[in-house]
């Protein structure tokens, strides 16, 4: 999975168009708004008790994912290493029984 992770995140940058000297404000108002659209979707899906359609889901998840690489990418950020921190620390919390609760550095 590793090397996927590293290839996505190179190829997200060749189809990154947008004003570079804007480039941290727009990743973040694009990653908000993609997720706003997954929310907005999943009101409708309750308030008209009806689930949208498996691709939908599938290509709003995709649109997470470009702009998650393209801040991990702003942010010099291997995606792997990401993962894989993250999995360790919730193992660690796990592991001392502090899963639950709040704060970083439980």
């Amino acid at each position: 999975m590793t090397n996927l992770l590293q290839e996505y995140q190179k190829f997200t940058q060749t189809t990154a168009v947008y004003p570079k000297d804007e480039e941290e404000f727009y990743l973040w108002m694009g990653l908000l708004g993609e997720l706003g659209e997954i929310a907005s979707k999943i009101k409708k899906e309750i308030r008209d008790d009806k689930l949208f359609e498996p691709h939908d889901r599938l290509a709003e998840f995709g649109d997470v994912m470009w702009y998650i690489s393209q801040l991990a990418n702003l942010y010099q950020i291997d995606l792997s290493h990401a993962l894989i921190y993250n999995r360790d620390k919730l193992i660690d919390r796990q592991n001392r029984g502090v899963i639950k609760g709040d704060g970083d550095n439980r």
